[in-house]
């Protein structure tokens, strides 16, 4: 796993905490009323930057524990991974691929380990990945340009298939004889994924059988950008962590994308030294995950600190504007930067202002802004960016009044406070009129929003959610319009303050 830069010094006198003790010795769950610090070359700041070190190594060390096949089973299935030389392998996959024993990105990968490329050999969600083994079945084409099919074939050794569409084994069921035939068609350039024509079995990207030890597949995975793949794989062992798959490539129809993957996470960290190397190996994974859990604990409060400066500027800039709905302050921390200490989703890079609302996650692009940006989750349907506001623009924009008197920024206030939107599939449908409206203020109207101080967004959130109840379901819609400014930010967090307009 490569990491980029974390600098050691010069860092934000918001984001790491001057802690005394150990977590060892600490008596609270995390520090109380901590006083943030501005320097890493201080010497209470070291303490953290050990602790985030250490954590790194932990999951370094998860990471080969959990995601590296038991000796025994290379040994075992010897013979035939040589048979299958570079086109071949066995790899482990975890079961859980958002935390594990309540310690969430655990081995600091986009999936959780519960994802993988057979052609790229990596654990990433994002590079590739073909397989997943979640939620007790096998899945494949699972994000947007993916395609994929999961055909079991019973407790068959892999190695006896064909490497070639002739000969079907006999064996075979008629519909199993006809999802072989498929799986082995080329695409058609003018139609990206599978051919039509092609026939499998009903929901054939998922496999739900309990991830039966013994139990084969046939994966065709897809990626609309990069690889082609036809794989057979069979699962051989299984343990309260993941699973251990045997496999073999039939067939590569395309190579994979070549491309540069974007590292999720910058950070630089030391290689540890062999006594706390040997220290780490010599733990069970148990063991570690417990230790990193304890650390979080100790340490995240600390993190989500408000500082008590940012709340008297705030309420500076207020005035004497009393909110009329549900408001309040929060931090923000650039995505996965701070991972490894913080357990919360995208390690603190995302933020909720409500009850079944995630409008806001940094996410880190030096193209569209040095300090980063802020992108909304899928759950903002409409945001609209109203720059930096003076104080008596940010006290009638509290109260629900248009802030500016004119230009895109009022018109698209205006824009955004007239929906009268329909719910459809839980999202905001809007009319002909408004998809008009909203094409005039595209450059207003953004997914993508800077993270600067003293700059306002103002957000509208529609949509709907089915809740499953004892007599069926019910229905709950949901339509919020929420400001948010950002008050402070550096290289690393931001402070946010939200208000419910009414």
């Amino acid at each position: 796993m490569k990491y980029g830069r974390l600098p050691a010094t010069a860092l934000s006198n918001c984001l790491l905490v001057a802690l005394f003790s150990s977590p060892a010795t600490h008596p609270h769950p995390g520090p109380q009323g901590p006083d943030l610090i501005a320097a890493a070359e201080d010497e209470e700041s070291v303490e953290v930057i050990d602790e985030l070190h250490r954590a790194c190594w932990i999951q370094q060390v998860l990471r080969e524990k959990l995601l590296t096949p038991a000796p025994e089973l290379e040994a075992r299935f010897e013979d035939v991974l040589a048979q299958f030389g570079d086109d071949g392998g066995m790899v482990r996959m975890m079961r859980m691929r958002d935390e594990v024993d309540g310690v969430l990105d655990a081995l600091d990968l986009d999936g959780g380990g519960a994802y993988y490329s057979f052609a790229t050999r990596e654990h990433d969600y994002q590079k590739e990945a073909a397989l997943s083994c979640c939620d007790g079945y096998f899945s494949s084409g699972f994000h947007g340009g993916a395609r994929g099919v999961v055909v079991p074939i019973g407790e068959l050794e892999i190695s006896s298939l064909p490497l070639s569409v002739e000969p079907v084994p006999a064996s075979w069921s008629p519909d199993l004889q006809t999802s072989w035939m498929s799986l082995w068609t080329e695409q058609d350039a003018s139609h990206p994924g599978f051919p039509r024509g092609a026939k499998f079995p009903a929901r054939a990207n998922r496999q739900r059988d309990g991830l039966k030890i013994g139990q084969s597949y046939i994966l065709r995975s897809i990626h609309l950008d990069g690889h082609d793949d036809l794989i057979a794989f069979q699962h051989v062992a299984s343990d309260r962590f993941g699973v251990t798959l045997l496999w073999r490539r039939l067939k590569a129809f395309a190579p994979p994308a070549r491309l540069q993957f974007k590292s999720p996470v910058e950070r630089l960290v030391p290689a540890p030294d062999e006594a706390t190397l040997g220290e780490l190996h010599g733990m069970g994974a148990e063991q570690l995950l417990a230790e990193l859990k304890r650390t979080r604990d100790w340490l995240e409060p600390a993190f989500f600190w408000v500082p008590e400066d940012h709340r008297t500027a705030y309420e500076i800039r207020m005035g004497q504007v009393t909110p009329q709905g549900a408001h309040g302050m929060c931090r923000i921390y650039r995505r996965g930067l701070l991972s490894p200490l913080i357990n919360r989703r995208y390690g603190g890079g995302s933020v909720t202002f409500g009850e079944y609302e995630e409008p806001f996650l940094w996410e880190e692009d030096a193209l569209l802004s040095a300090q980063g940006h802020l992108q909304s989750l899928g759950h903002v349907d409409v945001a609209l960016d109203l720059g930096p506001l003076e104080d008596d623009e940010l006290q009638r924009a509290i109260q629900g009044i248009n802030p500016l008197a004119n230009g895109d920024e009022h018109d698209g206030w205006n824009f955004i406070r007239s929906l009268r939107p329909t719910i459809a599939r839980e999202r905001i449908r809007l009319s002909q009129a408004e998809r008009q409206h909203a094409l005039h203020l595209e450059h207003r109207l953004a997914g993508d929003l800077r993270v600067r101080p003293g700059y306002s967004y103002l957000l509208r959130k529609a949509g709907s959610r089915v809740t499953r109840v004892q007599d069926g379901t019910t229905t709950e819609t949901v339509d919020r319009t929420t400001l948010v400014t950002v008050v402070a930010a550096d290289d690393y967090g931001a402070t946010l303050a939200w208000h419910r307009l009414p």
